[in-house]
């Protein structure tokens, strides 16, 4: 997976807003959520997956697709987490 595939998968994911364009920066439930760094060694993303920001590489095709399952699986199982707590 290239980083623009990647780009362009995170942008059909319901739920998230790209704010940024050039470059990507996404927000989720109207809060930064993810965007990216890319730097001569590495390219990374800051993903907010709870209070803080984490860095997760997305220098490599594998390592893009596994960031690409994780704000997956966060954005999905999120509204789920929401609605236990408000019981």
């Amino acid at each position: 997976m290239t980083f623009d595939e990647l780009v362009a998968s995170l942008r059909q994911i319901d739920s998230q807003r790209d704010k940024g364009k050039h470059p990507p920066n996404f927000h989720f439930r109207s809060k930064p959520f993810l965007h990216f760094h890319n730097g001569p060694d590495r390219t990374y993303a800051d993903v907010r997956f709870g209070g803080d920001f984490e860095p997760v590489t997305a220098s490599t095709p594998k390592q893009r697709g596994v960031l690409l399952e994780q704000v997956k699986a966060h954005v999905t199982a999120e509204p789920a987490s929401r609605q236990r707590k408000r019981r």
